[in-house]
C-alpha cells in the first residue's frame, strides 16, 4: 500500500532539472543548474514533492556535496520537505555551519516529527546552537516544548535563559504563561520576563480569553513593574476591560511618572463614546494639577463638547498652567455658554492665558456663539471684556454685527468707542456709511473724529464701489472741524463727484479746510487732479500749500496712466520749474530714472549745474544713461516667473513654461527697459514643438500698469509663432496673454524676439 499505483505514477511529471548539479556546486561557480532546479520546484504540483525530496536527500547525504550545496538543499527542503527529511535535517542541527539552514527548513514544516526533532536536540546542544533551536521552537509555537523551556529560564547562562523566556512569550499559551508567572528570574532578566508575560496576555485577548488576559494585565500594572511594562499593561487592560477602564486610567493619571501620565492621556483619546468623555471629565476637579493638564489635553483631542462644562469649571479658578490648558481646550470643547467666561479671562488672565482666551473666542463654534458675543458687547461688563468681545467679532468676520457696533460707538466709554470704530472699519458695509457720516458729524472730540475717519477709510478700502454720495452730503453739512476728516475719506474713494466736492473746498475761507482739500488731492487714487495741484503750486500764495501740492503732484505722476516717458518728464520739468525748495527739486530728480529718455537726461544735466542738486542730478544721469545704453530686457510671467528670463537668454536649449497645461489668461510680460517702436514679436517653441500658444492677445503699455485694448490678436498653429503689428507701436512694456487651451501641452517660450525699428 505504500507504493503509488501505475495511474498515480503516470500522472506525476517527469523531473527534468539536473539535480546532480547540486553535488558539483560550490560558491563562485555557475548557478545555472541550481536555478533550473528552483524553477522546476516552483512550477511542480505538491503531488510531485516526494520525488523532489528524495533527490534532495540523496544530494544531502552524498559525500561529494559541498557546504554550499547542502545549504541549497536545506533551502529547497523548506518548500518540499516532509517527515521523510526530518532525520537528515536533525543530524545537521549540531553542525555549527549548517544548523541555521536545517532549522530554516524545519521551522514551518507541519510534520510533528519536525517539532519532536527540535525538542530532542535541546538536550544535546549547547550555546548558540541551542539558542537557535529555542528560537525555532518559539516560531513554531510548540506548546510541547514549554516544560523544557521553563527549566531553561533559570539557566546560569543568561543568554540561554533570555532566549527561553522570549520563546515562552511567543508560544503564549496558558502553560507558558503559568511558567512565566511562577518562575523567579534574576533581576537582569525581569524586563524580558515581564515582556514575555504581556505577550501571553495579548495573545489570549486576541483569542477571546478576556478574563485570563485581564488577570495578567492587572498583575503587571503594579509599581514593581517598569514604566514601559506598566504602560503596555494598562493599554492591554483598557482593551480588555473597557467598562472598568476609567478608574484604572484615572489612577494612572495621578502616577508620579510623567511617562505614565502621558500614556494615560493617549488612552483617554482612543477610548470611544460620549459616556467615556463624561466619565473622565467628571473626575477633572479631583485630580492633581499635572494630571488635570494631561486630561484636559486628552479631552480636547477627543473633541467631544460633552466635556465643555467640566473644563469651563476648571478654567474659572484653577492654578495658571491648568487654567491655560482649559482655556485653550475651550476653543474646541466650548459653546455659547462659555463665551462670557472666555471674554472675562481674556481681560484678566496673565499674558499667555489672555492670548489663549482671545484665540479660543475666535475659534469656538456652535449655535448662539455670535449672539453671546453681541450680548457681551452690549452689556455693562468691564470695558476690557467688551473691547475683547468687539475684537472677536472682527476676528470671526461677523459682518452682520455692524448695527450693534454703530450703537456701541456712542458708548460713554472712550475705549469702547475706539474699539467699535476699528471694528466698523473691518465689518461695515456700504449701507452703513450714512450712519458713520452722521456719527462723525456728531463727534465731540478729535480722538473720536480721527477714529471714525480711520474706520471709514478702512471700510472704503475693502468695498469694491465705496459710496461717495453720503460723504459729500455730510461735507455740505459739516463744520470746519469735521470737513478735513470727510475730505480725507473722499481722497481714498476718488471719482468725479468726489473730486468736484474736494475742489469746492479749495475755495473755503478756512485755512485748515483748504489744506485738507489740497492734501486730499495729493492723496488721490488716480492722476486726475494733476492739473489742480500744479495750479495750486504755481499760485505760490502759501508756501505750505505749494509744498504739499508739489509733493502730491510728483507722487501722482508715479501712478500708472499709460503716459509716455517723454510726456511724464515734461510734467516733471514743469514741477522743477515751479519748485522753490531743493527738497521738491530733489524729489523730481529721484523720479527721473523711472522714465529713461533723452529729455529726462537733459533735465538732469541742467539740474547738475546747481550745486545743491549736483549729487542727486549725477545719480539720475548715471541711471538714465545706463538704461539708455544697456536697453536690457526683463520679463515676468503669471506662472514660473522666476524662469521667465530663460525666454530671453539667447539659448534655445532653455525655456520658460507654464508648468502645467496652458489655460486662457496665462500671461508673459516683457519690459524693454526704455521706450521703443515695436513692429512685431516671434515666440520660438521649436524644441517643445507642441507648446505654442493656441491663441493670443498682445497689449502694450508705457508704465506696465495700464494696458488698454489688445493691439493684435491671433491663433498659434505651429512651433514658431510670428506676431506682426498692423502698424509700429511706441511702448515700453509688452504683455502676451494666452487665450487658448490644451489638456496636454504647456505654453513654452524657448526664445522671444522683439522686432523694433
Amino acid at each position: 500500500d505504500d507504493f503509488p499505483t501505475a495511474d498515480q505514477v503516470s500522472l506525476r511529471p517527469i523531473l527534468s532539472a539536473p539535480y546532480g548539479a547540486i553535488e558539483e556546486y560550490d560558491f563562485g561557480k555557475s548557478r545555472q543548474g541550481l536555478a533550473a532546479i528552483e524553477e522546476e520546484i516552483r512550477r511542480l504540483p505538491p503531488a510531485s514533492f516526494p520525488q523532489v525530496e528524495a533527490k534532495l536527500l540523496q544530494a544531502l547525504s552524498s559525500p561529494k556535496t559541498t557546504y554550499a550545496g547542502k545549504q541549497f538543499v536545506c533551502r529547497m527542503l523548506r518548500r518540499v520537505g516532509s517527515a521523510q527529511s526530518v532525520p537528515a535535517q536533525a543530524k545537521l542541527l549540531g553542525d555549527k555551519d549548517l544548523s541555521h539552514m536545517a532549522r530554516f527548513a524545519l521551522q514551518y514544516m507541519p510534520a510533528e516529527e519536525a517539532g519532536a526533532a527540535l525538542r530532542e536536540a535541546l538536550g544535546s546542544l549547547n550555546g548558540d546552537l541551542k539558542i537557535g533551536v529555542i528560537s525555532t521552537l518559539a516560531q513554531r509555537g510548540d506548546s510541547e516544548a514549554v516544560p523544557e523551556l521553563a527549566k531553561l529560564m533559570t539557566s546560569s547562562d543568561a543568554k540561554l535563559a533570555r532566549a527561553a523566556i522570549t520563546a515562552l512569550g511567543r508560544i503564549s499559551d496558558l502553560q507558558a504563561a503559568h511558567a512565566l508567572s511562577t518562575t523567579t528570574v534574576p533581576k537582569i532578566l525581569k524586563e524580558t520576563r515581564d515582556t514575555a508575560y504581556l505577550m501571553c496576555a495579548d495573545k489570549m485577548l486576541a483569542q477571546g480569553q478576556r478574563s485570563e488576559a485581564s488577570a495578567i494585565y492587572r498583575q503587571m500594572v503594579t509599581p514593581a513593574s517598569s514604566p514601559w511594562i506598566r504602560i503596555a499593561a494598562y493599554q492591554g487592560f483598557v482593551r480588555a476591560e473597557r467598562d472598568k477602564a476609567v478608574p484604572i486610567v484615572l489612577a494612572l493619571l495621578n502616577d508620579k511618572d510623567a511617562n505614565l501620565q502621558l500614556a494615560a492621556g493617549k488612552m483617554i483619546v482612543e477610548m470611544p463614546g460620549s459616556a467615556a468623555t463624561r466619565a473622565f471629565a467628571e473626575q477633572l476637579g479631583q485630580l492633581g494639577p499635572v494630571a488635570q493638564v494631561v486630561l484636559i489635553g486628552a479631552l480636547e483631542a477627543r473633541g467631544d463638547k460633552a466635556a465643555g462644562p467640566f473644563v469651563a469649571q476648571v478654567a474659572r479658578g484653577a492654578i495658571e498652567p491648568v487654567r491655560l490648558a482649559a482655556v485653550r481646550a475651550l476653543a474646541v470643547l466650548g459653546d455659547a455658554s462659555t463665551v462670557r467666561l472666555l471674554a472675562e479671562v481674556s481681560a484678566v488672565g496673565d499674558r499667555a492665558t489672555s492670548r489663549a482666551a482671545k484665540d479660543s473666542l475666535s475659534r469656538i463654534s456652535g449655535p448662539g456663539v455670535s449672539d453671546a458675543l453681541v450680548d457681551i458687547v452690549k452689556s455693562q461688563a468691564k470695558p476690557a471684556v467688551r473691547v475683547n468681545a468687539i475684537q472677536t467679532l472682527v476676528n470671526r468676520g461677523q459682518t452682520g454685527s455692524a448695527s450693534v457696533l454703530l450703537a456701541v460707538a456712542k458708548d460713554p466709554d472712550g475705549e469702547i468707542r475706539q474699539a467699535a470704530y476699528k471694528a466698523l472699519g473691518a465689518l461695515a458695509a456700504q449701507e452703513d456709511f450714512p450712519a458713520m457720516v452722521s456719527m462723525l458729524l456728531a463727534a465731540q472730540n478729535d480722538a473720536d473724529r480721527s477714529g471714525i475717519e480711520r474706520a471709514m477709510i478702512a471700510a472704503a478700502g475693502r468695498l469694491e464701489t465705496p459710496p461717495a454720495a453720503s460723504i459729500i452730503e455730510g461735507l455740505n453739512k459739516a463744520n470746519n472741524t469735521v470737513k478735513p476728516h470727510l475730505l480725507a475719506v473722499l481722497a481714498r474713494i476718488g471719482g468725479d463727484d468726489a473730486l468736484r466736492a474736494v475742489r469746492a473746498q479749495l475755495r473755503s475761507g478756512n485755512a485748515k479746510v483748504r489744506m485738507a482739500a489740497i492734501r486730499a488731492l495729493a492723496d488721490w487714487p488716480d492722476p486726475t487732479p494733476l492739473n489742480d495741484l500744479m495750479q495750486i503750486a504755481k499760485a505760490g500764495r502759501d508756501s505750505a500749500a505749494q509744498v504739499l501740492a508739489l509733493r502730491g503732484y510728483i507722487k501722482l505722476l508715479g501712478i500708472p496712466a499709460n503716459r509716455g516717458a517723454s510726456e511724464t518728464v515734461q510734467l516733471l520739468a514743469e514741477a522743477m520749474a515751479v519748485a522753490t525748495r531743493t527738497e521738491e527739486q530733489r524729489a523730481v530728480l529721484s523720479a527721473l530714472p523711472k522714465y529713461p529718455c533723452e529729455q529726462g537726461l537733459a533735465l538732469a544735466v541742467r539740474a547738475k549745474k546747481d550745486g545743491a542738486l549736483a549729487a542727486e542730478a549725477s545719480l539720475a544721469i548715471g541711471k538714465i544713461k545706463e538704461a539708455l545704453l544697456n536697453k536690457s530686457l526683463k520679463a515676468t510671467a503669471s506662472l514660473n516667473s522666476g524662469n521667465a528670463s530663460r525666454a530671453l537668454d539667447h539659448d534655445a536649449g532653455t525655456r520658460w513654461d507654464t508648468g502645467r497645461p496652458m489655460k486662457p489668461g496665462d500671461w508673459f510680460v516683457l519690459d524693454l527697459g526704455i521706450e521703443s517702436t515695436v513692429k512685431g514679436l516671434m515666440l520660438d517653441a521649436k524644441n517643445s514643438s507642441n507648446d505654442y500658444p493656441r491663441g493670443y492677445e498682445v497689449y502694450v503699455s508705457f508704465d506696465g500698469g495700464s494696458w488698454g485694448k489688445p493691439v493684435v490678436t491671433g491663433k498659434g498653429t505651429q512651433p514658431v509663432t510670428e506676431i506682426k503689428f498692423d502698424k509700429p507701436v511706441r511702448t515700453r512694456f509688452i504683455k502676451i496673454v494666452q487665450t487658448g487651451s490644451s489638456n496636454d501641452w504647456y505654453w513654452s517660450i524657448h526664445e522671444l524676439t522683439v522686432e523694433v525699428e
